[in-house]
């Protein structure tokens, strides 16, 4: 996931949190979030480089962050609060890695779509209800949002690439933080061991992943993403329906 994270700016929590459900073994809910902190961590520290590099529009930053956030705390702790155990006899558990799965597939769809060069002007309410559904989607799957902020702001904001992914990794550090919050709200613990380790292993893999990023040009890094999104979209859909 550190890989991911410094490759594409995003993917971090999808592949996470499958990483720690069929790895380690812990569950999804509390695999979401453990996700907050490795993610958190990661993509802070993704933000901080694209800031050195002048690869983050702070004007967007600035219009997402405070409603994401916002639905992302409001949304994780009704989720917590009110969710089933099972509907229509499926386990929640496996309801939320399957609608993942099926998220995975669809931003990976949309990043491979052709993008016109000319950059319209975006109605302040739908740059608002964008944040607001990936705050939700952010709040409930322990998902940073990358995999969806990033399509958002290619294709609906016409920013650039490198943009995008330094946006997005700023973005997704202030909503790990809201979930973290909502957690510590709930009295809801983490794994901590199995967070520092898988902490620093994929550190190693995002520094890596930032070199090699430096490399590719902009058709390449879609090509990645879309990539990385499909496979573990794949995997985690036969792990839960095998």
């Amino acid at each position: 996931m550190g890989l991911s994270l410094g490759l594409v700016g995003a993917g971090g929590s999808i592949l996470t949190v499958p990483l720690l459900v069929y790895g380690f073994g812990i569950s999804p809910k509390s695999a979401t979030g453990a996700a907050f902190v490795v993610v958190g961590i990661l993509s802070a520290i993704g933000a901080a480089t694209s800031a050195y590099q002048k690869n983050i529009d702070y004007k967007t930053l600035a219009i997402f962050s405070p409603v994401s956030l916002t639905i992302a705390i409001l949304s994780r702790s009704l989720f917590f609060n009110l969710a089933p155990k099972a509907v229509f006899g499926v386990e929640v558990d496996k309801i939320l890695m399957s609608a993942f799965a099926v998220l995975m597939v669809l931003a990976a769809y949309a990043m491979t779509r052709p993008v016109d060069d000319e950059k319209p002007q975006i109605a302040l309410w739908k740059v608002i209800l964008s944040a607001a559904i990936v705050g939700a989607l952010s709040g409930i799957l322990g998902a940073g949002g990358g995999f969806l902020i990033i399509p958002a702001l290619v294709l609906g904001l016409r920013l650039s690439l490198p943009v995008a992914l330094g946006t997005s990794l700023g973005i997704i550090t202030i909503n790990c933080l809201a979930g973290i919050g909502a957690d510590a709200m709930g009295g809801r613990t983490y794994p901590w061991p199995t967070i520092w380790s898988v902490t620093g292993v994929a550190l190693l893999g995002m520094a890596v992943g930032m070199l090699v990023r430096s490399k590719l040009k902009v058709p390449q890094l879609k090509q990645a993403f879309a990539g990385t999104v499909i496979l573990t979209a794949i995997f985690v859909l036969i792990q839960e329906w095998k």
